[in-house]
């Protein structure tokens, strides 16, 4: 059997125990990345490279720097400081949180934004004490916010600077500036609007009610853990030098994670690798007194980590297959005859859609955009919506803890299961991509 079909059936194997949850969802990753060496889809070194890649290293390192700001007691502090700037209104502060990290990533990485919010909308969470005002409301949203926010800008996306690539390598102009701006700031208007109305409605049946809507077992943890020091505090009072060692640490923590930041955005500059500034961040951590190295252990979530890794392993194997390639050829297929302008754009669109949900938006992109290109050209149609429907639907990777670095970050910071980023996040993203296809032949016409 060809490598491709074996992939898929990997994949379809993965997606039943994601879904049944017969097994620990981190347990499904590593075996279907397992699965790709076992029948020889890839290779072993092609499969486990993603422990070294990028968007682990980068996951490690904020993970730690994020549990440390909470343990050191300086996102207590950031949270009751946003609350004040909002007026004494948490939810305010965290409406204004997703549409600033949604506005940032129109020129910086999604995942920056995503790291730099993360700890913030979490310490506001915290120091609301409202229970009705829980992370697992805001946590999948954010990854919403800072991946739309992406699609606004040439540069707010490495999917759109390579599609872009694509298009220019295939005889066509590549992409302008801001040129899906007036459909990406659509979709970011509706997506924030979601939150706070049906998404929040839509929440509160998945995650409970009132008295039922409870913190995540992750956030539960720092909340007791504060609770602790407090009593600890109140119970035998600090020395001068204690108090200062206590304060110093408030302060080591913000400072790394704005350096680690810094360093992020600066990455240009520079020339360090993503990951490489993520990871000298949380030794900082350490270095400074911040944690202990038992301590370091305990917070980096090694489940989430192995997640990503073991998932990027499997869409590796999907796309260097050519599974990918055959998924796709296979709804191409189903039009039948009725190949028309409209029809291609739609498929093409809903293909990107369905499969970014398992693989990389890069290479959905790099597997859909040549094929969609060389059917707009035997129509003799404008090739430009086909791109763009393909970019925008790819990016909307929102369904699944797989889909996207980001969306595997917020897994344990909001105790979710599998069915939780489908019922949730699985609304907005339909939502989004009927826009994309209703809106794209209005601003790039067809033919």
């Amino acid at each position: 059997m060809e490598a491709g079909y074996i992939s898929i059936i990997i994949l379809v194997a993965a997606i039943i125990l994601y879904v049944t949850n017969l097994i620990p969802i981190t347990i499904t990753a590593m075996l279907s990345s397992a699965a790709m060496v076992i029948f020889g889809v890839i290779p072993a070194g092609r499969a486990w490279a993603a422990f070294g890649q990028d968007s682990v290293l980068i996951m490690a390192g904020v993970i730690l720097i994020g549990s440390t700001l909470f343990s050191t007691g300086a996102a207590s502090v950031v949270g009751d400081l946003l609350i004040k700037i909002a007026g004494g209104k948490p939810k305010l502060s965290i409406f204004l949180m997703l549409a600033v990290s949604g506005a940032m990533s129109m020129v910086l990485s999604n995942t920056t934004c995503t790291v730099m919010f993360l700890p913030l909308i979490l310490s506001v969470v915290i120091e609301a004490k409202d229970n009705k005002i829980v992370e697992q409301k805001y946590m999948q949203m954010l990854c919403v916010m800072t991946s739309v926010g992406g699609l606004v800008t040439l540069i707010g996306s490495p999917i759109n600077v390579a599609s872009s690539g694509l298009m220019e390598a295939a005889g066509y102009p590549p992409f302008t500036f801001g040129q899906m701006a007036a459909v990406s700031l659509m979709l970011f208007v509706v997506s924030l609007l979601y939150t706070f109305t049906l998404g929040d409605k839509i929440a509160e049946k998945i995650f409970g009610v009132g008295a039922n809507l409870e913190h995540s077992d992750f956030v539960k943890n720092f909340i007791v853990e504060k609770e602790e020091l407090d009593k600890k505090a109140a119970g035998q009072k600090l020395t001068s030098g204690e108090q200062k060692k206590a304060g110093r640490k408030k302060i080591y923590s913000t400072v790394i994670l704005v350096v680690t930041i810094g360093g992020l955005i600066t990455q240009q500059f520079h020339g360090i690798s993503l990951g490489t500034v993520a990871i000298i961040g949380g030794i900082a951590t350490v270095l400074t007194g911040c944690t202990t190295v038992k301590d370091m252990y305990k917070k980096i979530d090694w489940g989430t980590l192995m997640l990503l890794a073991g998932t990027i392993g499997c869409a590796a194997g999907l796309a260097e297959s050519g599974g990918g390639r055959i998924i796709a050829n296979f709804f191409i297929g189903l039009l039948g005859d009725s190949i028309t302008p409209m029809a291609v754009f739609v498929v093409m669109s809903l293909i990107a859609a369905v499969i970014t949900q398992f693989m990389s938006n890069t290479g959905t992109c790099a597997i859909l955009i040549p094929v969609g290109l060389a059917l707009a050209e035997q129509l003799g149609m404008n090739a430009l919506p086909i791109a763009v429907g393909i970019v925008m639907c790819a990016s909307l990777s929102f369904m699944t803890p797989m889909a996207s670095p980001t969306q595997a970050l917020v897994l344990n910071w909001g105790s979710y299961k599998f069915m939780d980023y489908v019922k949730y996040s699985g609304p907005i993203t339909v939502i989004l991509d009927v826009l994309v296809i209703i809106l794209t032949p209005i601003f790039f016409p067809l033919i």
